[in-house]
Protein backbone atom coordinates (compact mmCIF):
# COMPACT_ATOMS: atom_id res chain seq x y z
CA UNK A 1 0.00 0.00 0.00
CA UNK A 2 1.19 3.52 -0.80
CA UNK A 3 0.04 6.37 1.43
CA UNK A 4 0.67 10.03 0.62
CA UNK A 5 -0.66 12.27 3.38
CA UNK A 6 0.36 15.51 5.05
CA UNK A 7 0.24 15.32 8.86
CA UNK A 8 -1.12 18.90 8.88
CA UNK A 9 -3.90 18.14 6.41
CA UNK A 10 -7.22 19.18 7.98
CA UNK A 11 -9.46 17.04 5.80
CA UNK A 12 -11.99 14.26 6.03
CA UNK A 13 -11.05 11.01 4.31
CA UNK A 14 -13.79 9.38 2.26
CA UNK A 15 -13.53 5.86 0.91
CA UNK A 16 -14.90 4.69 -2.42
CA UNK A 17 -14.65 1.03 -1.40
CA UNK A 18 -16.27 1.69 2.02
CA UNK A 19 -13.01 0.73 3.72
CA UNK A 20 -11.45 3.66 5.59
CA UNK A 21 -7.69 3.83 6.02
CA UNK A 22 -6.39 5.92 8.89
CA UNK A 23 -3.05 6.79 10.43
CA UNK A 24 -3.23 6.95 14.21
CA UNK A 25 -1.61 10.07 15.63
CA UNK A 26 -0.04 10.94 18.96
CA UNK A 27 -0.23 14.51 20.26
CA UNK A 28 3.36 15.03 19.14
CA UNK A 29 2.16 14.78 15.52
CA UNK A 30 -0.67 17.31 15.68
CA UNK A 31 -0.81 21.06 15.18
CA UNK A 32 -2.82 23.99 16.58
CA UNK A 33 -6.41 23.66 15.40
CA UNK A 34 -6.33 19.88 15.02
CA UNK A 35 -8.36 19.77 18.23
CA UNK A 36 -10.99 22.47 18.76
CA UNK A 37 -13.04 23.36 21.84
CA UNK A 38 -16.60 23.36 20.51
CA UNK A 39 -18.75 23.75 23.63
CA UNK A 40 -18.47 24.39 27.38
CA UNK A 41 -20.69 24.28 30.46
CA UNK A 42 -18.99 26.29 33.19
CA UNK A 43 -22.02 27.13 35.33
CA UNK A 44 -24.64 24.35 35.41
CA UNK A 45 -27.98 25.04 37.07
CA UNK A 46 -29.55 21.59 37.42
CA UNK A 47 -26.64 20.27 39.51
CA UNK A 48 -23.62 21.67 41.33
CA UNK A 49 -20.50 22.79 39.48
CA UNK A 50 -18.50 19.94 41.01
CA UNK A 51 -20.75 17.47 39.19
CA UNK A 52 -22.02 19.33 36.15
CA UNK A 53 -19.06 21.13 34.56
CA UNK A 54 -17.92 19.81 31.18
CA UNK A 55 -16.47 20.87 27.87
CA UNK A 56 -16.44 19.34 24.42
CA UNK A 57 -13.74 19.05 21.76
CA UNK A 58 -13.66 17.83 18.18
CA UNK A 59 -10.93 16.16 16.14
CA UNK A 60 -10.65 18.12 12.87
CA UNK A 61 -8.08 15.79 11.28
CA UNK A 62 -8.75 12.66 9.20
CA UNK A 63 -6.91 10.53 11.75
CA UNK A 64 -7.63 9.17 15.26
CA UNK A 65 -5.62 11.06 17.91
CA UNK A 66 -4.43 9.64 21.24
CA UNK A 67 -5.15 12.29 23.90
CA UNK A 68 -2.58 10.95 26.36
CA UNK A 69 -0.27 13.77 27.41
CA UNK A 70 -2.79 16.55 26.75
CA UNK A 71 -2.61 19.26 29.41
CA UNK A 72 -5.84 20.98 30.45
CA UNK A 73 -5.28 24.41 31.99
CA UNK A 74 -7.28 27.42 33.11
CA UNK A 75 -6.00 30.99 33.22
CA UNK A 76 -4.86 30.50 36.81
CA UNK A 77 -2.99 27.61 38.41
CA UNK A 78 -5.45 24.76 37.88
CA UNK A 79 -4.37 22.05 35.47
CA UNK A 80 -4.79 18.38 34.67
CA UNK A 81 -2.76 16.10 32.41
CA UNK A 82 -4.43 13.17 30.67
CA UNK A 83 -2.29 10.18 31.57
CA UNK A 84 -3.74 6.73 31.01
CA UNK A 85 -2.06 3.37 30.60
CA UNK A 86 -4.11 2.73 27.46
CA UNK A 87 -4.61 5.07 24.46
CA UNK A 88 -7.51 7.51 24.71
CA UNK A 89 -8.62 7.91 21.12
CA UNK A 90 -10.69 10.71 19.67
CA UNK A 91 -11.80 9.72 16.19
CA UNK A 92 -12.01 11.98 13.12
CA UNK A 93 -14.93 14.45 13.38
CA UNK A 94 -15.85 13.00 16.78
CA UNK A 95 -17.33 15.15 19.55
CA UNK A 96 -15.53 14.16 22.76
CA UNK A 97 -16.79 15.28 26.18
CA UNK A 98 -14.49 15.87 29.14
CA UNK A 99 -16.23 16.39 32.47
CA UNK A 100 -15.81 16.53 36.23
CA UNK A 101 -18.16 13.63 36.96
CA UNK A 102 -18.84 10.55 34.85
CA UNK A 103 -22.05 9.51 36.62
CA UNK A 104 -24.91 10.73 34.44
CA UNK A 105 -27.38 10.19 37.29
CA UNK A 106 -25.77 13.03 39.28
CA UNK A 107 -23.92 15.17 36.70
CA UNK A 108 -27.02 16.61 35.04
CA UNK A 109 -27.42 13.88 32.46
CA UNK A 110 -24.43 14.15 30.12
CA UNK A 111 -22.15 11.29 29.08
CA UNK A 112 -18.47 11.91 29.82
CA UNK A 113 -15.82 10.34 27.59
CA UNK A 114 -13.10 11.33 30.05
CA UNK A 115 -13.31 12.51 33.66
CA UNK A 116 -10.72 14.99 34.91
CA UNK A 117 -9.70 16.25 38.33
CA UNK A 118 -7.72 19.25 39.65
CA UNK A 119 -9.29 21.45 37.00
CA UNK A 120 -12.35 23.65 37.48
CA UNK A 121 -14.02 26.47 35.55
CA UNK A 122 -14.95 29.88 36.87
CA UNK A 123 -18.64 30.70 36.48
CA UNK A 124 -18.24 34.13 34.90
CA UNK A 125 -14.69 34.31 33.58
CA UNK A 126 -11.84 31.87 33.08
CA UNK A 127 -10.17 29.91 30.28
CA UNK A 128 -9.74 26.43 28.89
CA UNK A 129 -6.31 25.86 27.37
CA UNK A 130 -5.34 22.65 25.57
CA UNK A 131 -1.59 22.29 25.55
CA UNK A 132 1.08 19.73 24.70
CA UNK A 133 4.81 20.19 25.34
CA UNK A 134 4.31 23.93 25.75
CA UNK A 135 2.41 24.32 22.47
CA UNK A 136 -1.20 25.54 22.65
CA UNK A 137 -3.48 23.34 20.53
CA UNK A 138 -6.60 25.44 21.22
CA UNK A 139 -7.93 27.79 23.88
CA UNK A 140 -11.18 29.40 24.96
CA UNK A 141 -11.00 32.55 27.09
CA UNK A 142 -14.39 33.71 28.32
CA UNK A 143 -15.89 36.48 30.44
CA UNK A 144 -19.25 37.39 31.95
CA UNK A 145 -20.22 39.18 28.73
CA UNK A 146 -20.72 35.79 27.03
CA UNK A 147 -22.90 34.12 29.62
CA UNK A 148 -26.57 34.62 30.39
CA UNK A 149 -28.12 32.79 33.29
CA UNK A 150 -26.77 29.64 34.89
CA UNK A 151 -27.45 26.40 33.08
CA UNK A 152 -26.62 27.58 29.55
CA UNK A 153 -23.56 26.31 27.70
CA UNK A 154 -21.63 28.32 25.14
CA UNK A 155 -20.65 26.82 21.80
CA UNK A 156 -18.50 27.59 18.79
CA UNK A 157 -20.62 29.26 16.10
CA UNK A 158 -19.27 31.09 13.04
CA UNK A 159 -15.76 31.36 14.43
CA UNK A 160 -16.80 32.73 17.84
CA UNK A 161 -18.54 31.57 20.99
CA UNK A 162 -22.17 32.28 21.82
CA UNK A 163 -24.91 30.93 24.05
CA UNK A 164 -26.38 27.62 22.93
CA UNK A 165 -29.98 27.98 21.71
CA UNK A 166 -32.51 27.62 24.53
CA UNK A 167 -34.40 24.80 22.80
CA UNK A 168 -31.33 22.52 22.91
CA UNK A 169 -31.52 20.90 26.34
CA UNK A 170 -30.11 17.69 27.76
CA UNK A 171 -30.54 15.44 30.78
CA UNK A 172 -31.91 17.31 33.79
CA UNK A 173 -32.83 20.37 31.74
CA UNK A 174 -29.70 22.49 31.34
CA UNK A 175 -29.11 23.97 27.89
CA UNK A 176 -26.40 22.36 25.80
CA UNK A 177 -25.52 19.58 23.39
CA UNK A 178 -22.67 17.63 25.01
CA UNK A 179 -21.37 15.03 22.57
CA UNK A 180 -23.31 16.26 19.53
CA UNK A 181 -23.14 19.05 16.98
CA UNK A 182 -25.69 21.54 18.28
CA UNK A 183 -25.27 24.64 16.11
CA UNK A 184 -21.76 23.61 15.06
CA UNK A 185 -21.42 21.84 11.69
CA UNK A 186 -17.77 20.89 11.31
CA UNK A 187 -17.65 19.48 7.79
CA UNK A 188 -18.84 20.60 4.41
CA UNK A 189 -17.56 18.39 1.62
CA UNK A 190 -16.64 20.36 -1.50
CA UNK A 191 -14.38 19.54 -4.44
CA UNK A 192 -10.92 21.09 -4.35
CA UNK A 193 -8.39 21.78 -7.13
CA UNK A 194 -6.32 18.92 -8.49
CA UNK A 195 -3.26 20.09 -6.57
CA UNK A 196 -5.14 19.62 -3.35
CA UNK A 197 -6.38 16.08 -3.89
CA UNK A 198 -4.98 13.44 -1.60
CA UNK A 199 -4.85 9.95 -3.00
CA UNK A 200 -4.38 6.79 -1.02
CA UNK A 201 -3.90 3.73 -3.22
CA UNK A 202 -4.48 0.28 -1.79
CA UNK A 203 -5.61 -3.16 -2.86
CA UNK A 204 -9.09 -2.38 -1.58
CA UNK A 205 -9.56 0.73 -3.67
CA UNK A 206 -8.83 4.41 -3.74
CA UNK A 207 -9.42 6.74 -0.85
CA UNK A 208 -10.05 10.35 -1.73
CA UNK A 209 -9.75 13.20 0.71
CA UNK A 210 -11.90 16.22 0.27
CA UNK A 211 -11.29 19.57 1.74
CA UNK A 212 -12.81 20.18 5.17
CA UNK A 213 -14.50 23.53 5.45
CA UNK A 214 -15.11 24.78 9.00
CA UNK A 215 -18.60 26.18 8.58
CA UNK A 216 -21.47 26.75 10.92
CA UNK A 217 -25.20 26.64 10.37
CA UNK A 218 -27.69 28.56 12.42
Amino acid sequence: MQLLVSSRCSRRILTISSIALFSQLSLAAIFPGDLLITEMMANPDAVSDSHGEWFEIINTTPNPIDLNGLLLKDKGSKQHTINRTMPLWINPSEYFVLGRNADSSVNGGYSSDYTYSDFTLGNSSDAIILEFNGAVIDSLVYSSSIFGTAGNSIELISGGYALTAANLTYGAGDIGTPGSAGSYSPVTEVPIPAAGWLFVTALSGVVIARKRSQTKSA
